[in-house]
């Protein structure tokens, strides 16, 4: 039971800060703006640059605001330890 609360803490307290941040300072943290006549947009993962996702529409680099992404791992590493406990108590029920 408790790698499953350490899970739950783990995933509200990520995606808290991860939502709150997008809120207050914004999604995007830096962004390019170069004009590009007659480009039709395509969204892609560019790729990590010192832990800050960079995405690309083909001509211009979004930067995405660190805490966001931070929230995002702290989110995904609780879904992982609530997991885990829930499959260590289900193992040990029986």
């Amino acid at each position: 039971m408790k790698l499953k609360r350490a899970g739950i803490l783990l995933f509200g307290v990520g995606l808290g800060v991860a939502l709150v941040s997008a809120v207050v300072v914004g999604l995007v943290m830096q962004r390019t703006v170069v004009a590009c006549p007659g480009h039709e947009p395509a969204y892609h993962f560019e790729g990590i640059s010192y832990g800050f996702w960079i995405i690309s529409d083909g001509c211009n680099s979004l930067t995405i605001n660190p805490l966001v992404t931070g929230g995002f791992y702290v989110a995904v590493a609780g879904l992982v330890v609530g997991l885990i406990g829930s499959l260590r108590e289900r193992s040990t029920e029986g």
